[in-house]
């Protein structure tokens, strides 16, 4: 993974602790595919084709589309992504959270959280040793 790499737009920023790539919305967002598109972009880049955790922290989040949804659970943005740790903060945050996950059945782990600490504990935990 590209230790360097801290990337931002105008509505996100995505940046790498360890094996996790943390990102969030920078205010309150109706997620679409274009906005969907850019936050895949920035994390390929700090990724760089390797294996990573997610966090993302989605409490600026109004709502998604179903194409942002289709699109965010395709093979090709998930394949590198070994388990997704979410942040809510509301109750409509979390059906939000709640109704991709049901709807989308996620190839990996997905968890949301309303505490970071909780978050990041649960990524550890679901740490195994990847086979070369």
């Amino acid at each position: 993974m590209n230790n360097e790499c801290r990337q931002e737009t105008d509505k996100l920023k995505f940046y790498r602790k360890g094996n996790v790539i943390y990102g969030e919305f920078k205010s309150r967002v109706d997620y679409d595919i274009e906005l969907a598109k850019q936050a895949v972009e920035l994390r390929s880049c700090i990724s760089a084709g390797e294996r990573y955790f997610l966090l993302f922290d989605a409490r600026n989040l109004k709502s998604i589309t179903k194409e942002a949804r289709d699109y965010l659970n395709s093979d090709y943005v998930t394949k590198d992504m070994m388990a997704a740790a979410t942040l809510v903060d509301s109750a409509i945050v979390k059906i939000i959270v709640q109704l991709f996950m049901v709807l989308n059945k996620p190839s990996c782990p997905v968890r949301y959280f309303n505490q970071l600490a909780d978050a990041e504990k649960w990524l550890q935990e679901q740490e195994v040793p990847v086979l070369q």
